[in-house]
């Protein structure tokens, strides 16, 4: 089973995945992510009654993309954070250029906001968990 997504990590994936709706639509954007069109539609709308984590987190791997121009390649975002961030690679060279450059990149982790435009989404799955977790 997969671990829950924080907050942020479902903020962006709901932000990321609104983003690419409006870009192309459901069907295009289910088929990119591999879901169904049903599925997608479920999750955007809010309405999808199991756990959303799967879909959110295939959403993140396969939308959550930078540009790295060191690599000239687009990245995944967590690549591209755990390079910025992670410890600094005396031991290979080729590894500790990147890093470098990482350094003053306009793709810096800390330079590009972690929160996507779209407004926090509160699914309706959660809303009923929450509800069923409160005491009158």
């Amino acid at each position: 089973m997969s671990s829950p997504l924080t907050a942020t990590e479902r903020t962006r994936a709901m932000g990321l995945l609104r983003a690419e709706v409006e870009r192309t639509d459901i069907a295009k954007t289910a088929r990119h992510i591999g879901y169904s069109r049903a599925t997608t539609s479920l999750v955007f709308n809010g309405e999808y009654k199991a756990s959303s984590v799967h879909v959110l987190t295939k959403v993140l791997a396969t939308l959550d993309r930078i540009a790295c121009p060191y690599l000239g390649a687009e990245v995944e975002a967590s690549y591209c954070q755990d390079t910025n961030t992670g410890p600094t690679p005396t031991w290979d060279p080729s590894a500790l250029a990147q890093r470098r450059m990482c350094q003053t990149c306009v793709n810096k982790p800390s330079a590009v906001s972690t929160q996507p435009s779209a407004k926090p989404v509160l699914l309706k799955a959660d809303k009923l968990n929450a509800n069923k977790g409160e005491t009158s």
